[in-house]
């Protein structure tokens, strides 16, 4: 027998992600053109009292691409208490900061009675789907190994300056800040397609873990921390920051969904990261590291697409969420993969013959291993993914992989024992 009304709020805690930060990553990630339009729009419309912000940007943001009620990560409490509300007979009315027109299809999925205005700040909070921990761990400290590339001009120079390693560290500590920004703002923008994917779905946004608002503050905050790192380096260093920041939001919303361009931005991305940390320690990039690094970042962002259409084939074909490669492309991923890697393994061995590395090294027919060992890493790597069994980006199953880890110490050796003879 029914019992009164039961009052659910969209804001406090039905939808732990938060209903503003859908309606934006939604209408972001289809049109970004028109997604800022709504924006501005909005903030024009709040300034004047006329509409609360809430309503003034969901309404808008809505109208250009509205989130899929049927993929949200709805509280699964507050949804019980829906259906049990139901069975029982209750009326289940809605509450939001929202424009109506925006939560009525959210009521409708969910079967709620009636959507009305709410008065004032939401009823409750849940903690579980706002806390800082899931942002934290969205910010993948994990994938901070890959900014140590920032060392390798120093490395490669042979220097012993101090202030060019401390420079170099120090720029590598913004780039782990600016990527982690880059991952949070990506997570949100991917939402559909993560929610669609069979692994990514368990990210923090993508689960309902973490609040769209708190994380984009994160992210704010952490482009900050990396802008005040970049004011104590060459003013070079920091056009390599903000262009990488550029070319990764430009990733998120545009180019990871254009076939080709995403993996040779991806590779581009990496080869920044080298040519930073040159400019972080005032050191000439040699034209031998570009070559080398671009080539293999090439072949590594190949090999993630051949791992994913591997696992997308395995699920039966089709298209990948959110990306222009579909499970018959695999082969041309992988051929893509293998060159790219011999082009890395002939621009290598091309430094080695060159008669100034060869007065460098006391023992330069030592760096003659190099290239083999790299080359036989690159196509296992392409073999692994093929079969199924790299599931991660390539650079972090290299660093829990022992065959990986074993290549990359023959490598340092055969330049280690080149150098001293």
């Amino acid at each position: 027998m029914a019992t009164g009304e039961l009052i659910v709020d969209l804001e406090g805690g039905l939808l732990p992600t938060g209903h503003l930060g859908e309606c934006l990553a939604a209408a972001a990630t289809a049109r970004p053109g028109a997604a800022l339009r709504a924006t501005l729009a909005g903030l024009a419309v709040a300034a004047t009292g006329r509409e609360g912000l809430r309503e003034a940007l969901t309404g808008r943001l809505a109208a250009v691409a509205a989130p899929d009620p049927a993929t949200l990560p709805w509280d699964p409490e507050t949804r019980a208490a829906i259906g049990r509300a139901r069975a029982g007979g209750r009326t289940v009315t809605m509450v939001t900061g929202a424009d109506p027109a925006a939560a009525e299809p959210l009521a409708r999925h969910l079967g709620i009675d009636e959507v009305r205005p709410r008065t004032g700040p939401p009823e409750r909070r849940r903690r579980s789907g706002r806390g800082l921990r899931p942002c934290l761990a969205a910010m993948r400290p994990h994938h901070w190994l890959k900014n140590l590339l920032l060392l390798m001009p120093a490395l490669a120079a042979h220097t012993a300056d101090p202030a060019a390693w401390a420079a170099a560290a120090l720029g590598a500590a913004a780039f782990c800040l600016a990527a982690s920004a880059v991952y949070i703002l990506n997570d949100i923008a991917d939402l559909a397609a993560d929610r669609a994917h069979p692994s990514k779905r368990r990210r923090p946004f993508a689960r309902g873990a973490a609040h769209i608002g708190t994380g984009a503050a994160l992210a704010a905050g952490l482009v900050a921390g990396a802008g005040l790192a970049a004011l104590a380096l060459p003013a070079g260093f920091g056009l390599a920051l903000g262009l990488y920041l550029a070319l990764t939001t430009a990733y998120s919303l545009a180019l990871k969904r254009l076939l080709l361009i995403d993996i040779f931005t991806l590779a581009g991305l990496f080869s920044l990261r080298v040519l930073a940390g040159a400019e972080a320690a005032a050191i000439a990039l040699s034209p031998w590291m570009i070559g080398v690094s671009g080539f293999l970042f090439l072949a590594l962002a190949a090999t993630k697409r051949v791992a994913e259409l591997a696992g997308l084939e395995g699920r039966g074909g089709g298209a990948a969420a959110g990306r222009a490669w579909r499970a018959e492309d695999l082969p041309v991923a992988a051929a893509i993969a293998i060159a790219a890697a011999h082009a890395a393994a002939v621009v290598l061995a091309l430094y080695i013959a060159d008669a100034d590395v060869q007065a460098r090294y006391a023992a330069p027919a030592l760096l003659w291993a190099a290239p083999p060992v790299l080359l036989y890493w690159c196509a296992r790597l392409v073999l692994l993914a093929r079969r199924g069994y790299l599931r991660d980006d390539p650079l972090d199953f290299a660093a829990r992989d022992a065959t990986s880890l074993l290549c990359g110490a023959a490598i340092a050796a055969a330049g280690l024992l080149a150098a001293i003879g």
